[in-house]
């Protein structure tokens, strides 16, 4: 990620020095270097997305195994409901590893928005201690 991002900045920033003076006076010349740098913080955000999106690609989603939900115990430990084959377990994760807890006899139905769950607004507005409005 480093080199592609060194090299794609020496690609881009080479005609552009090689072509205008090295005049940095006064507003323009700031208004210059402020928008050289967006060109070059865009290019860097535009990359990592990329580079997010072509881990997706990778094959690091299995249609077989599902996480249903998830639950924040401390800002290091979790846990998580998956289902692998039909079955559904209970980890916990943690920074020491992952540990199944206990493997679920009766499958826990989802609640995400598209099936009646609450949204992300009504959940927000909950976290922030405000009452829906409407």
């Amino acid at each position: 990620m480093r080199v592609l991002s060194a090299s794609l900045f020496l690609m881009l920033s080479g005609p552009l020095l090689a072509e205008q003076p090295h005049e940095f006076e006064g507003v323009s010349g700031a208004l210059s270097v402020l928008l050289s740098l967006g060109v070059v913080l865009a290019v860097v955000f535009a990359l990592a997305w990329a580079m997010r999106r072509m881990h997706g690609f990778a094959g690091g989603r299995d249609p077989n195994m599902t996480i249903i939900g998830q639950m924040a115990l401390s800002t290091r430990e979790r846990l998580m409901l998956v289902e692998v084959g039909g079955q559904q377990l209970l980890l916990g994760v943690s920074p020491a590893g992952i540990r199944t807890l206990h493997v679920l006899e009766e499958p826990v139905e989802s609640k995400s928005p598209a099936q009646g769950g609450a949204s992300f607004r009504s959940r927000l507005m909950e976290s922030l201690g405000k009452e829906r409005e409407q």
